[in-house]
C-alpha cells in the first residue's frame, strides 16, 4: 500500500532539507520519488523565476541613477530619489520572498538557534577549564623564565670568576716561566 506523501508546496514551509528527508525517508515506490522530484524540480523553477523581477528591478534603479545625475531641476531629483527608494524597497521584498523558501519555517530558525547555542554553551563549557590550564602554564612559564634569568646572571658571574682566575693563572705562570 503505498503511503501518502502530501504536498511539497513552498507554502508549507518544505525546503531542499526536507525534500531530501522525505526521498530518503518517506518514498517507498518509485512513482513517489519521482513525484518528489518533479516538485523539487517546480520549487526549483519558481525560485528562478523569482529572480527575473529582481534583476528588472535592479536595472531600473541603475537606469533611473543614472538619469537622476543628468538631471538639473531639483524638483525632479527629488520625485526620481524617490522612486528609486520605493523601488529599491520592492527589490529587497522580492529577495527576501524569494529567498524565504530557503529559510524555512520560524519554528526551524528557533530550533536551529536554539541548537547552535546549545553547542555554543557546550563548547565554551569545554573551553573553560583549558582556559584556565592555559593560564596556569603561563605563571608557570614565567616562574622558569625568571629562574633562566637568575640562572644566567650566575652564569655571567662563574665566567667572570673563571676568566679573572684564568687570567690569574697565566700571570703565575708567566712569572715562573
Amino acid at each position: 500500500m503505498p503511503m501518502n506523501i502530501g504536498s511539497c508546496s513552498s507554502a508549507e514551509g518544505l525546503n531542499s532539507t526536507t525534500f531530501h528527508y522525505k526521498m530518503l525517508h518517506n518514498a517507498k515506490t518509485l512513482g513517489e520519488e519521482k513525484q518528489l522530484l518533479r516538485e523539487i524540480n517546480a520549487s526549483r523553477r519558481r525560485a528562478a523565476d523569482s529572480s527575473i523581477p529582481v534583476e528588472k528591478l535592479s536595472c531600473q534603479i541603475k537606469m533611473l541613477y543614472n538619469k537622476m545625475e543628468w538631471e538639473r531641476n531639483s524638483y525632479v531629483k527629488k520625485q526620481l530619489l524617490r522612486n528609486i527608494k520605493e523601488m529599491e524597497v520592492e527589490r529587497d521584498k522580492s529577495i527576501f520572498i524569494s529567498n524565504s523558501h530557503l529559510l524555512g519555517s520560524k519554528e526551524d530558525i528557533q530550533n536551529r538557534i536554539k541548537v547552535i547555542t546549545n553547542d555554543l554553551d557546550g563548547i565554551r563549557k569545554e573551553h573553560q577549564p583549558i582556559k584556565a590550564k592555559i593560564k596556569h602554564v603561563k605563571k608557570e612559564m614565567e616562574v622558569m623564565q625568571k629562574d633562566v634569568g637568575s640562572l644566567r646572571k650566575k652564569l655571567e658571574a662563574i665566567n667572570q670568576k673563571k676568566d679573572a682566575a684564568y687570567k690569574s693563572v697565566l700571570e703565575l705562570k708567566k712569572l715562573q716561566g
